[in-house]
């Protein structure tokens, strides 16, 4: 679905923590190459403890929002995958775009922040206001849809769902707040 990579923070942060914090007077240093990989090996260390302290906020930011706009039974399917430069966060079930983006003319009524740049597109077939007939099961506990009065209770009518952008309010407080990049800053303090 969603996605968050922090690589870009790396690069920045390491630079500014060396530029601000690890000045070397080359006179008294005869050499420094070393001491140099040294020093590149234990600023990558802390970045990776860093960014592991870093994931566990998003993942609470996650869990907050996801409380927030109703919809927890996705808690079980935030899968964080770690790569060598950063990782990956990623709510991984069918639903959660439904869920995020909103559908048919509800959805279009109280569209996402970002559904154009990112090609979601509201009532694709056409319903408009007359809607359609959907299943229903455990894992679609939907209040918009409306049971049919067949009385079966598989089978709903609905108008779609608004957006409910629990993963884009989680991910716009987590950068807001300044999480990542402090985490990550506060394990290379710990390297003086």
């Amino acid at each position: 679905m969603a996605e968050l990579l922090v690589d870009e923070f790396n690069t920045t942060i390491a630079e500014d923590y060396i530029m601000e914090n690890m000045l070397v007077d080359m006179n008294k240093i005869s050499d420094i190459s070393g001491l140099e990989k040294v020093m590149k090996h234990d600023i990558k260390k802390a970045i990776n403890r860093g960014m592991d302290m870093a994931v566990t906020k998003v993942e609470t930011s996650v869990i907050r929002s996801m409380a927030d706009y109703g919809v927890s039974e996705l808690i079980g399917a935030i899968r964080v995958t770690p790569y060598l430069d950063g990782w990956e966060v990623v709510i991984d079930d069918p639903q959660a775009d439904f869920v995020e983006y909103g559908t048919g003319v509800k959805g279009s009524k109280s569209p996402h922040p970002n559904a154009p740049e990112r090609g979601w597109r509201y009532d694709i077939y056409g319903h408009g206001e007359k809607g359609w007939i959907a299943p229903r099961d455990q894992f679609d506990p939907d209040p918009d849809k409306i049971p049919l009065s067949n009385g079966s209770g598989k089978w709903f009518w609905t108008k779609g769902k608004a957006a409910k952008p629990f993963f884009h309010k989680a991910i716009y407080n987590i950068r807001r707040s300044g999480a990542i990049s402090r985490a990550i800053r506060a394990e290379l303090r710990k390297l003086k």
